[in-house]
């Protein structure tokens, strides 16, 4: 993406660290799990990884894995850090919690090398979150 200064934007993107809920094998949505013991090293093993790149900004979704990992990673650094429930999970209502397994029969799972991407299996209320999100994004720009 080019701003309006006409440099290039430059995003990078980074998945929270482990939770109890990855590591069981569970649905976690919305429900506000915190890192685990294996998560914040994996934050802290990433922040020296990317000790070299620069950032700008950083923006994480408000659930606390998520700020958390983000939080590790820019500990050092001197930038703002926002956060924003469209960068949330998607919400599985109640399956969250339940094995992952479950999402087999009632979800399109699209395997995108090297994301998985759960799709509920209504695509039209899929395609208008991705929208909102990312309308959101081209509107929050610092």
């Amino acid at each position: 993406m080019i701003n309006k200064d006409n440099e290039i934007t430059t995003f990078t993107i980074l998945r929270h660290g482990q939770t109890s809920y990855n590591a069981e094998g569970r649905i976690q949505g919305w429900l506000d799990i915190p890192l685990s013991e294996t998560g914040e090293e994996q934050a802290r093993r990433l922040a020296n990884e990317l000790q070299e790149m620069q950032f700008d900004i950083a923006y994480s979704s408000d659930l606390q894995h998520a700020w958390r990992t983000v939080a590790i990673v820019i500990a050092q650094r001197q930038i703002a850090h926002l956060t924003d429930t469209l960068l949330g999970e998607r919400n599985f209502g109640s399956l969250e919690g339940k094995p992952s397994s479950l999402l087999q029969s009632d979800f399109l799972i699209l395997k995108i090398c090297p994301i998985t991407t759960i799709v509920p299996t209504d695509l039209a209320e899929y395609l208008k979150t991705m929208r909102n999100l990312y309308t959101g994004f081209s509107h929050s720009s610092p």
